[in-house]
């Protein structure tokens, strides 16, 4: 069950030089012109979704504005961070079930991460908006979709959007194992349309080397690998191939988020409890707010001065800064 918390940061921000605080970091000093945030009812306070669909709103001109961070561990517990591409919201199930939703991203079945959440399926995910100077970071587990999966409903979503992909990004995913160390030059065919055809050298790079790949010449006969790329992802006729095996649809099912508003120095968080038996099954977050020993909605806080969120679905609540 999910409950939300707000945090009011009452700080004086000094713009001196050795006193560079948070505010310094957001794009204004104050709420923006004709933000959302101020029609908050006082003891009220909107739920992260509702947030995050205003801030969404806002950022869709904004060049890579659904870029996101997500982290995952591998089996020695290292955590391992990497950009991907935000795809919408799906509900996961076929809107019979308990209204639970999804991140939706994509990734590569042969990628290092698919082997970390085969060990841990917890992430967390950062999103900046830089627009608005606003920042979630939403902590959850991870749903890899292969073509097996057995929710009709996930594999159908899959599908869908495995077509709604670019003809360059599905031809990523006949490309050779990904991260995979170099052994010499791989030459890729591109299998165009009505048979018309272009042979690519794909120049897997070390590190260390930075340079530019330049053109290289091969005798006809190769003793290298030859891979078969589908040109966009198509057969021969422009028919829509279907998903490979390497494509996987990943969906972030949210348990807690925190959300922090640079502009007013503002921080919610939000989480799922749990269903308020106290059992630990799994789906109890722990989510707790600090309330600085002070009486708080719940009860009376702790020695640590924290107090546990109440049982109400993603109840939002306003937490100190």
């Amino acid at each position: 069950m999910w409950s939300s918390r707000s945090m009011s940061g009452n700080v004086n921000m000094s713009k001196d030089a050795d006193a560079v605080g948070l505010q310094d970091i957001a794009a204004t000093g104050g709420v923006l012109e004709g933000s959302e945030e101020t029609s908050d009812v006082e003891g009220q306070v909107l739920d992260w979704r509702t947030r995050i669909d205003t801030s969404i709103a806002r950022s869709r001109k904004v060049r890579a504005g659904n870029y996101v961070q997500i982290a995952t561990v591998d089996a020695d517990g290292a955590p391992h961070c990497r950009t991907v591409v935000f795809r919408g919201f799906l509900a996961m199930d076929d809107g019979r079930g308990d209204g639970k939703e999804g991140l939706k991203m994509i990734t590569d079945a042969r990628s290092d991460k698919v082997a970390h959440i085969a060990h841990s399926a917890r992430c967390e995910l950062v999103w900046w908006f830089a627009k608005s100077s606003e920042q979630y970071r939403i902590t959850g587990t991870l749903t890899l979709v292969g073509e097996e999966h057995p929710s009709a409903h996930l594999r159908s979503a899959r599908k869908q959007q495995w077509g709604n992909l670019s003809d360059a990004a599905r031809e990523q995913f006949f490309w050779p194992t990904p991260g995979a160390f170099y052994k010499g030059a791989t030459e890729v065919v591109v299998v165009r349309p009505r048979a018309v055809r272009a042979r690519v050298v794909c120049c897997f790079l070390l590190p260390h080397s930075l340079h530019h790949p330049v053109p290289i010449s091969f005798p006809a006969s190769l003793p290298y690998p030859l891979t078969q790329v589908p040109r966009g992802g198509r057969d021969e006729a422009g028919v829509l191939l279907s998903p490979p095996p390497a494509f996987m649809l990943m969906l972030l099912v949210p348990s807690s988020t925190k959300y922090l508003r640079l502009t007013d120095n503002y921080a919610q968080v939000d989480g799922d409890t749990g269903d308020g038996d106290g059992a630990d099954n799994g789906t109890d977050c722990g989510v707790y707010a600090r309330v600085s020993g002070e009486e708080g909605v719940e009860g009376v806080a702790g020695v640590d001065g924290r107090v546990p969120v109440a049982t109400a679905s993603w109840l939002p609540r306003r937490v100190n800064l």
